[in-house]
């Protein structure tokens, strides 16, 4: 599972989490890849 660009308007994802491909380049600014993201409902 993981965090991806390229959606946010349906699900596809299969079990990731899909934003907009800006929203990725602000988490980018926070967080790098590996980081351990808690996801809660």
């Amino acid at each position: 599972m993981g965090i991806h660009g390229g959606g946010a308007s349906r699900d596809w994802t299969l079990g990731c989490i899909a934003l907009s491909n800006g929203d990725i380049d602000i988490l980018d600014r926070y967080i790098g890849i590996g980081t351990k993201v808690f996801i809660r409902p």
